[in-house]
């Protein structure tokens, strides 16, 4: 074969592989939206996936991306191109992302899921619930939705004006969400509020609003919100010196964790720095290693790192150095492989 078509045949190769790509890409691109239709994908990380949502000119619509391993942010944008709506709720990597719109023009809208996580693939589904000629009722829910993702927006300038702002946008939406009953929407508000309210130091009004939004939760059937509330309320009570309550609300949290078949690594990190608080070092020193032999598998995978220096301190406030050694050497073993990305969930308490 000369090289004249040998080259001829490797360039055709590179064609056929860029077309095949583009084509996919078009293809995932393209995919409609439809009533009673969901679409279920795996993700990469920090992939998104673009769906087309066909709409009429005041039509509400109604979907939910249900995340089922990957913490994903959902956006709409009209045809246009100009971005409508981003959401992003308080719900980590499992559970239902709530989006709602209503068409200010007819034509094809983008709806894109943004997956959040820098390593790991993941799942989830996407679900148009509903569509129809738009209501007073839906226009509020819009109204609602704006406020939610404004405060949110507010509270990450951890200014005293944007928190003092984000708290009216909270209030109001709230006011928004229990006149049209949408419990779930109230729901995720008032579990951002809590985190507000946390904050800013205001313990009690954050134990309020995170105990309003577990009793949400557990009513809506969503059990891992509900713990995540709860680990919270947990760690209010901690900031408040209340180490009774503190435990109590861990302890609950535990046992909701367990019945979902879950087990909450930021959890464990609570309890271990709960009891290093108390002067109990071997029970801490215990969780922090049943943290690691947890992480083991995942190979750094996770967020953030899990500093050996952590085992260290806690060996010696306890003055069994005698142990440091054996107890140390899943850690050194550890960092022989190279494995210095295991990490250390940062606890809120």
């Amino acid at each position: 074969m000369s090289p004249l078509h040998s080259h001829l045949i490797a360039r055709s190769f590179s064609v056929i592989i860029v077309l095949s790509f583009c084509l996919s890409v078009a293809a995932a691109q393209s995919i409609s939206l439809e009533l009673a239709h969901p679409i279920e994908r795996e993700i990469a990380a920090g992939e998104t996936h673009s769906f087309t949502l066909n709409l009429t000119a005041g039509q509400y619509a109604h979907l939910v991306v249900d995340q089922r391993g990957v913490d994903v942010v959902v956006s709409i944008l009209a045809p246009n191109g100009r971005a409508l709506v981003r959401v992003d709720m308080p719900n980590g990597d499992r559970g239902p992302e709530p989006v709602s719109l209503v068409a200010e023009t007819t034509g094809a809208y983008r709806v894109d899921v943004l997956s959040t996580s820098t390593k790991l693939p993941g799942r989830y589904e996407v679900k148009l619930d509903d569509v129809h000629a738009a209501t007073e009722s839906d226009r509020k829910r819009i109204v609602a939705q704006d406020l939610f993702t404004e405060a949110k927006a507010l509270r990450y300038q951890r200014t005293k004006e944007s928190y003092q702002q984000a708290t009216q946008k909270y209030d109001a939406s709230l006011t928004i969400w229990r006149a049209v009953n949408d419990k779930l929407m109230e729901a995720f508000t008032l579990y951002e509020q809590g985190v507000l309210y946390g904050d800013t130091g205001v313990y009690q009004q954050a134990i309020d609003s995170y105990s309003r939004a577990a009793v949400l939760f557990k009513e809506l059937k969503l059990p891992l919100s509900e713990a995540d509330v709860t680990t919270n309320i947990g760690w209010v009570f901690g900031e408040l010196g209340d180490t009774q309550n503190r435990l109590a609300m861990y302890d609950r949290a535990v046992e909701i964790y367990r019945t979902a078949g879950v087990t909450n690594t930021v959890l464990i990190s609570n309890f271990a720095s709960t009891y290093a608080q108390l002067g109990e070092y071997r029970r801490a020193l215990n969780m922090h290693l049943q943290l690691l032999e947890m992480r083991l598998p995942f190979k750094g995978t996770h967020r953030d790192r899990y500093h050996p220096p952590q085992y260290r301190r806690l060996l010696l406030s306890s003055r069994r150095q005698p142990e440091s050694t054996r107890l140390l050497q899943p850690v050194a073993q550890v960092h022989a492989r190279g494995r210095r990305s295991l990490l250390y969930s940062h606890s809120v308490g």
